[in-house]
């Protein structure tokens, strides 16, 4: 007999993700190679338009406004204005392509996974509620194509966004840029480590969450069953268990996540403070190497560095949610078929036969007391009936 797997155990997958299950997943790109790659391009187009406009600005304080040209001036703001437009086309058919490169992934993992699920042998779904294995077609599938067709190019975008300003700020500035890098990675070490904290209470969550899936499909299939065996009072309090326990996880990952905010804006605030600062003395020095502009230019780089910086902390927390759900999927793609047909095997027709059932008994297997793992209790008089393992 299989292992049962309820909805009161989280699923433990034996064989873990490795570096082959990436590039499968990168399999179910490469059709979309063209798209993948206009994508990147009018990503990179983005990242390098956005670093213009600080230049235009330090323009402006430093030319435009002494020189008091009002034609220089319309033609800056004419081309802030153009930069502008530029990143809004180039976001409309970024996501418009990713948008279909994303639906066109979803179908085909979907499709290998529901082919499986007509092949695989029943101790497969003896061992796991159907709630999960839904789940699995569902959800999973839907994080892995959003996280491979959409988040991995932001994540090569953002890697060439920060080498590309941290190029910039040294050729303008390198006392300016050590400031800069001063606040930056003393918050990317704190946001780091919330997102490691978090990334644990995450895998817990998912799987109090299929948990909680799988008993609301378990009982809607068995709905006669629950009302014809007076279980539905029994089945209301352990849904209100499962669910505070999901929420419960929820309200962990809320509160830590909430951190991280206090956490940029003080070294934001500590950082904008000792760049005013410093420029302030070089200015009143009489140094000519830094002026108002090259501090406004300075300002807008520092949160163009550390936007990305936090966003690639990001991804890599949803790097170890997307591994789960690879296990979770591939772990139905690759169990194995224990009954197939031979490559040449014969097709059968106007098969007449009959099937016997002899020597079957039926019993309910030993399992845990749902009463006690849930807390619920009984009061005198009340009956509540049991259906399943007991």
């Amino acid at each position: 007999m299989a292992q049962r797997n309820t909805y009161y155990q989280n699923e433990v997958i034996e064989r873990k993700i490795d570096i082959k299950q990436f590039k499968r997943i990168l399999r179910y790109i490469l059709p979309y190679k063209k798209i993948f790659i206009i994508v990147m391009v009018l990503m990179l187009v983005s990242a390098v338009t956005s670093m213009c406009t600080p230049l235009l600005l330090k323009r402006i304080i430093n030319h435009t406004v002494k020189t008091k040209s009002y034609q220089e001036l319309l033609l800056i703001v004419f081309g802030m204005i153009l930069l502008a437009g530029i990143e809004i086309a180039i976001t409309y058919f970024h996501q418009t392509l990713m948008g279909k490169l994303g639906h066109n992934v979803i179908a085909n993992i979907r499709k290998d996974v529901f082919y499986r699920l007509q092949k695989l042998p029943f101790d497969y779904f003896d061992s796991r509620p159907d709630g999960k294995i839904v789940v699995r077609v569902t959800d999973y599938v839907n994080e892995l194509a959003n996280f491979f067709t959409n988040i991995v190019v932001m994540f090569l975008v953002y890697v060439v966004k920060i080498v590309v300003v941290t190029f910039f700020m040294l050729s303008f500035s390198p006392k300016l840029t050590g400031i800069v890098l001063a606040a930056v990675i003393p918050m990317m070490a704190g946001v780091f480590f919330l997102r490691y904290q978090v990334k644990e209470l995450f895998n817990n969550q998912r799987a109090y969450n299929s948990n909680r899936s799988a008993f609301l499909v378990e009982s809607i299939m068995g709905e006669k069953i629950v009302k014809n065996c007076n279980r539905a009072d029994m089945n209301e309090g352990i849904y209100e268990q499962i669910h505070d326990m999901a929420v419960c996880q929820w309200r962990k990952i809320y509160y830590r996540n909430e951190l991280n905010t206090p956490i940029v804006e003080i070294c934001w605030n500590l950082g904008t403070m000792a760049l005013f600062g410093v420029a302030l003395a070089s200015i009143l020095s009489g140094s000519k190497d830094i002026d108002a502009g090259t501090v406004v230019l300075f300002t807008s780089y520092m949160s163009l560095f550390s936007g990305p910086l936090t966003q690639i902390a990001m991804i890599i927390q949803q790097l170890a949610q997307v591994t789960s759900s690879m296990e979770q999927v591939f772990d139905t793609i690759d169990y194995p078929i224990e009954i197939a047909d031979q490559e040449n095997a014969v097709e059968l027709k106007d098969i007449k036969g009959k099937v016997d059932f002899d020597d079957i008994t039926f019993a309910y297997e030993e399992g845990v007391n749902i009463l006690e793992h849930f807390n619920l209790h009984v009061t005198p008089g009340e009956t509540i009936a049991l259906v399943g393992p007991t």
